[in-house]
C-alpha cells in the first residue's frame, strides 16, 4: 500500500471501529509544519509506504504501539513512551510497519527551511541535528535518526496536541506555540539538573557526539592526509573503535567521507570561477590530477573540467 504522505489516513482504514487519524493544525501552516494524531486499534499488522514533497524532520511521540520506520538505509524501531526523530527526504520513500494492537502517537513534521529559520543559534543544539540544518551533511551519508525515551514535558505537550483545547480562531497561533515549545525541549542538550536519561539513550548520545567530532575534524583538516592517530585524539577513543563507529553511524568509511568533503569543497571552489581544476585539486589535498578527476566523477557524476559549465 502506498500513501501520499505520512499523515495520510488511507492505510489505517483496516483498523477497528472508532479509529482516528487526522491532521490537526490549520492548512495555512502546512508548508512550515504539520501536526497529526493516530489513535486506533489494529486487528492485524500493516505495511505501507509514504513520500514527502519537501525535505523535513519527522518527530513522533509514541504514547502507545509498536512498529518500525525505514527510510533509505536507516531503520528506526517504534516503541511506547519514546520520541523518534527521522529525516524524510524527497525521492526516498518511507516504509512504515505497525504491529497489531493499540496505537496512539502524535507526529510533528517540520520542513527543514522552517527549522533553519527557527534555529538561528545552533549553540548547544544536538550536534547531528545542527549538521543537518546547516547543510553540512554529505549527500550520501546516512540520514539523521534518533530514538530515545520521551521526557515528561514533551509527553505532556503531545497529549495536549492530541486533544487541542482551543477554538478555530486561535488554532494557528496555539499550534505554532506548542510545536516550537516541544522543539525547544527536544532540540537542545538537556541541563544536568534534569532527570538522567536511560543508559541506552545516554550511550547513543555519546556515540553521536564522537561521530560528530570525527566529522568536524575531517571537515577542518580535509586538505591534509588523514591521520587516524590525530583523529583518535580528537574523538577520545581508539583508532579501531572510531573507524567502526563512524561506518556504522554514517554508512560511510572515514576515507569515503573525507573524499566526499574534499569533492564538495572542490565543487564550491570551481563554482566561484576563481580556480581552475588543477588549483582546486591541490587546494583540497589531491596531488594527482587523475586521482582527483576520478574521485570527482564518482562523487558528482561529471568530469571536473565540465563542472559548472552551461
Amino acid at each position: 500500500m502506498t500513501a501520499n504522505s505520512i499523515e495520510d489516513s488511507a492505510p489505517w482504514s483496516v483498523a477497528q471501529k472508532g479509529w482516528r487519524a487526522e491532521t490537526l493544525n490549520p492548512a495555512s501552516d502546512h508548508e512550515r509544519f504539520i501536526v497529526s494524531v493516530i489513535e486506533l486499534n489494529l486487528k492485524e499488522s500493516i505495511n505501507y509506504q509514504c513520500r514527502v514533497d519537501t525535505n523535513c524532520l519527522n518527530l513522533r511521540i509514541v504514547l502507545g504501539g509498536n512498529g518500525e520506520l525505514r527510510s533509505g538505509n536507516t531503520s528506526q524501531r517504534i516503541l511506547p513512551n519514546t520520541i523518534n526523530a527521522l529525516e524524510l527526504k524527497v525521492g526516498t520513500p518511507t516504509k512504515c510497519y505497525h504491529e497489531a494492537g493499540k496505537h496512539h502517537f502524535v507526529n510533528l513534521r517540520f520542513s527543514y527551511w522552517y527549522l533553519a529559520e527557527l534555529f538561528e543559534n545552533a549553540y548547544d543544539m544536538r550536534s547531528s541535528l545542527s549538521t543537518t540544518l546547516t547543510s553540512k551533511r554529505i549527500a550520501s551519508e546516512r540520514i539523521f535518526s534518533l530514538s530515545e525515551p520521551v521526557g515528561k514535558i514533551p509527553q505532556s505537550i503531545a497529549r495536549s496536541l492530541s486533544v487541542p483545547p482551543i477554538t478555530d480562531a486561535a488554532s494557528s497561533l496555539w499550534f505554532r506555540a506548542k510545536a516550537t515549545e516541544l522543539l525547544a525541549h527536544w532540540a537542545y542538550i538537556e541541563p544536568d539538573t534534569q532527570e538522567p536519561p536511560f543508559f541506552c539513550s545516554r550511550q547513543k548520545r555519546a556515540v553521536i557526539e564522537r561521530v560528530e567530532k570525527a566529522k568536524e575534524y575531517l571537515s577542518l583538516n580535509y586538505a591534509e592526509a588523514m591521520s587516524l592517530q590525530e583523529l583518535s585524539k580528537a574523538t577520545n577513543c581508539s583508532q579501531h573503535y572510531i573507524s567502526r563507529l563512524f561506518s556504522k553511524e554514517t554508512g560511510m568509511t572515514l576515507s569515503r567521507y573525507l573524499r566526499a568533503v574534499r569533492i564538495k569543497k572542490a565543487g564550491e571552489l570551481l563554482e566561484t570561477g576563481k580556480m581552475n581544476v588543477t588549483e582546486a585539486a591541490l587546494e583540497v589535498g589531491y596531488q594527482s590530477l587523475s586521482h582527483f578527476a576520478r574521485a570527482f566523477r564518482e562523487e558528482k557524476g561529471i568530469n571536473p573540467s565540465h563542472f559548472n559549465q552551461e
